[in-house]
């Protein structure tokens, strides 16, 4: 699992760019990793790691990765596991996959984010609230939310930022309002 998870990280994280001909002034000047379609400025970042802060204060310790795919669109993937005190301690993991298309600047700026994130559960041993009360309704399995959400992303000092959102859930077959706050490191 271990192995799959790298690859998969290193498959996204790589940009593979096509060899071009450039003609300027009637000279044919050959360029190597000239990107083809000029879609995405090099100058620009195309990766970023991010977290979700308040996944991580429930106890889901997770890390994620935002690569651009043009000028205005990218991918989201992130992986998260642990101990979800949010559900009175219940073992989770969860991955979760989308896309963005920000409005006006690439990987900056209001965005729309569609996303999907599966989740497996395990029932704890003892699942109590506050109080040592049995929890009733938590049980082991897979359960799932897709949403979309409206947010901006700020850059921080070029290479931090801070990104929140706001939107609607489809969850437990009911239509729910969602939020995140995601703090990204550019590469």
């Amino acid at each position: 699992m271990k192995n799959a998870v790298i690859t998969i990280l290193f498959g996204l994280g790589l940009s593979v760019n096509a060899q071009s001909v450039i003609v300027e002034n009637e000279d044919i000047v050959a360029t190597e990793n000239a990107d083809v379609s000029n879609d995405i400025n090099h100058e620009k970042p195309i990766r970023e790691l991010i977290v979700r802060p308040l996944a991580a204060m429930q106890g889901i310790i997770n890390v994620g990765l935002e690569k651009s795919t043009g000028d205005h669109t990218s991918f989201l993937f992130d992986m998260g596991a642990g101990l979800n005190s949010y559900r009175y301690m219940q073992p989770q993991a969860s991955i979760m996959i989308g896309g963005r298309m920000y409005l006006f600047k690439h990987m900056e700026g209001v965005y729309i984010t569609a996303r999907h994130r599966s989740r497996y559960s395990l029932i704890a041993e003892e699942a109590v609230n506050s109080i040592g009360e049995r929890i009733e309704g938590y049980e082991e399995g897979y359960d799932s939310n897709t949403n979309v959400m409206i947010g901006q992303k700020f850059v921080l000092l070029d290479l931090l930022t801070i990104a929140g959102e706001v939107g609607i859930a489809g969850q437990y077959q009911r239509i729910l309002p969602t939020w995140a706050i995601t703090i990204g490191w550019l590469l």
